[in-house]
């Protein structure tokens, strides 16, 4: 919990990233508990922000993560085709 807070604390001060308390959440499991990831990852948020607006964890997901999801289906897809290659 606290490490969510400070995630918070630290995208609004040093990066003008405001994230809601689930978004924290998203973007410390993306960020696999790495400090240095969660700092790259708020300031790629941060190029993202629009006035006053709060990231949710879609936004996180999609801005931040996105792409390793869609790794993951293209792998899944690959190997229900036979494409052991992918």
């Amino acid at each position: 919990k606290k490490t969510v807070a400070w995630i918070r604390h630290w995208g609004t001060s040093k990066h003008g990233v405001q994230l809601s308390e689930t978004a924290a959440r998203r973007l410390l499991e993306l960020s696999e508990d790495e400090a240095g990831l969660i700092d790259s990852h708020l300031a790629k948020l941060a190029l993202y922000v629009e006035g006053d607006q709060e990231f949710g964890p879609e936004a996180v997901t999609q801005l931040v993560g996105g792409w390793k999801l869609e790794n993951a289906f293209e792998m899944i897809d690959a190997a229900a085709d036979g494409d052991a290659a992918g």
